[in-house]
């Protein structure tokens, strides 16, 4: 006997190779963004002319002068600064506008958190489908829908969102496979925490925990399944 192939959609599915997914992201945010990526123009708009930008600005400042920016007196006649949730402080993606030229790195450091989201939509929706064509455009859509792009004027939001699709990953072969894939989970849950971001956070862990949960109950069925089988076997 033998059975049909869809060769269309076998094609489409080999193509679209983590790699080559990954150079049609960056083309796209290249289309979508070509000055911010040039360093001709930035992002201004709302939250990211008035309130990020002077954030990173301050801490940048801060980091080269050496000193703890543990208060900001240029904001609103002085607010605390490390004790903020939204400074990115201790975030270790910050060291893209520390060490880069503000404002093109501030831009660049959105535009890369945006790559990470896609990237990280693509492995999860491939992990659940096995379809590379499938996971394409989930990491597309992740990356270049309303609520994503909105974000990209919070920089710390826009960091939050991208480690979400990773930690939903990692969560549910954590729950499965243990080991260092624990340690995975963990890490990608504290660089999203570190990022200062409670809204995106609460969202997050408001899907990873039923993830985590059907994963576990599921997990436990097969082992189930899997011991009265071989009791019966003894018994035979």
């Amino acid at each position: 006997m033998t059975h049909s192939v869809n060769q269309p959609a076998a094609l489409a599915d080999e193509w679209f190779t983590p790699g080559r997914f990954f150079a049609l992201l960056a083309l796209c945010l290249f289309a979508a963004f070509p000055e911010v990526v040039l360093g001709s123009h930035t992002f201004y708009y709302r939250d990211f002319g008035h309130f990020a930008y002077p954030l990173a600005h301050y801490h940048r400042d801060c980091f080269w002068r050496g000193e703890i920016p543990l208060w900001n007196p240029y904001n609103s006649c002085g607010l605390p600064h490390l004790a903020q949730w939204n400074t990115m402080c201790l975030y270790p993606g910050a060291l893209i506008y520390l060490l880069g030229p503000m404002p093109w790195a501030l831009g660049l450091f959105s535009l890369a958190h945006l790559m990470l989201a896609g990237a990280g939509a693509y492995q999860l929706a491939h992990h659940w489908t096995g379809n590379r064509f499938a996971a394409s455009i989930a990491g597309l859509a992740f990356a270049f829908n309303g609520f994503t792009l909105h974000a990209v004027m919070w920089p710390n939001n826009v960091a939050a969102l991208a480690w979400a699709p990773w930690l939903w990953l990692l969560v549910g072969r954590a729950c499965k496979e243990g080991g260092r894939t624990i340690l995975l989970a963990a890490l990608v849950g504290a660089m999203q925490m570190l990022a200062g971001a409670p809204e995106v956070i609460l969202f997050t862990w408001a899907i990873a925990v039923p993830l985590a949960l059907g994963k576990v109950f599921s997990v436990q069925w097969e082992f189930g399944i899997h011991s009265d089988y071989e009791a019966s076997e003894d018994e035979i």
